[in-house]
């Protein structure tokens, strides 16, 4: 797609992501873009646009446009990863690029004990894909809403509370749209035929996954994440440490039960 850059600035933007959007996926009006300027630091930050693609071509077509014409995307998975950022952007005029609508759960896998996702997935969506409390299987949960993206929490380094709570070591096979436009597959994934894209985080070469986390260097699309078998009981512990002492010498006492093995879960203070 070939379009000048004075057409791709200010309202013309909005025209220039219509010609292959849907109009409900060009949020342009101070109503629409309402939802996109709250956030939970005080910054008064307002977004230029919002653009929802609806597909992994559609996701590639818009990055390709903005790298184009110098256009700045804050990608968002669903913008309520609360405790780690919002939907809001960063800096005034910056276009919203809203993956919610990438939301489907392309597999679980019960054997090997995995979910391959898009970046619009929430918790509470692959929660009822593995079947709830029924299932055999268990995914990490954070003690954020239902509603935020697993992806988006585990990109940016989130914990949850079972022994895969280290989310971002949880993930493989990543699906990156870069800057240019072009889909990147890491590990194993880039190997058509491959069969251990999604249980064997590494490829050949440099592991590139890290890149991706808490980066501006790409736009992950889809990825693979770790599921886990229901134990037969689960327990949380909940204590209350009333000074510094006390928390100094609750640290010991967990870290020696970590370095035991007796502890698997995840440790929240």
């Amino acid at each position: 797609m070939s379009v000048d850059n004075e057409s791709c600035s200010g309202g013309g933007a909005a025209r220039v992501y219509r010609t292959f959007l849907a109009d409900e996926q060009v949020l342009a009006t101070e109503s629409q873009l309402s939802r996109y300027n709250n956030n939970f630091n005080g910054d008064a930050v307002s977004a230029s646009l919002a653009i929802r693609p609806r597909t992994v071509e559609e996701v590639r077509q818009c990055v390709r446009v903005a790298w184009e014409h110098g256009q700045s995307l804050h990608p968002i998975s669903r913008g309520c990863n609360w405790g780690y950022g919002s939907a809001s952007p960063h800096v005034d005029n910056e276009i919203v690029l809203d993956l919610s609508s990438l939301d489907r759960v392309i597999e679980v896998n019960r054997e090997l004990c995995f979910a391959r996702i898009e970046a619009g997935v929430s918790q509470q969506q692959l929660y009822e894909a593995i079947g709830g409390q029924a299932s055999a299987l268990m995914m990490d949960v954070t003690s954020s809403s239902a509603h935020a993206s697993v992806l988006g929490n585990a990109l940016e380094r989130g914990f949850g509370h079972s022994p895969l709570g280290n989310r971002a070591q949880s993930l493989s096979h990543l699906e990156i749209v870069l800057p240019n436009g072009e889909l990147l597959s890491t590990g194993f994934g880039r190997f058509p035929d491959s069969k251990v894209s999604d249980v064997h985080p590494w490829g050949l070469g440099p592991a590139l996954d890290g890149l991706f986390s808490q980066s501006s260097m790409g736009v992950v699309v889809r990825a693979t994440i770790a599921l886990q078998r229901r134990p037969e009981r689960i327990a949380a512990f909940i204590s209350p440490l009333p000074n510094r002492t006390a928390l100094l010498e609750a640290c010991e006492g967990l870290r020696e039960l970590r370095l035991r093995g007796s502890f698997r879960g995840t440790m929240h203070i």
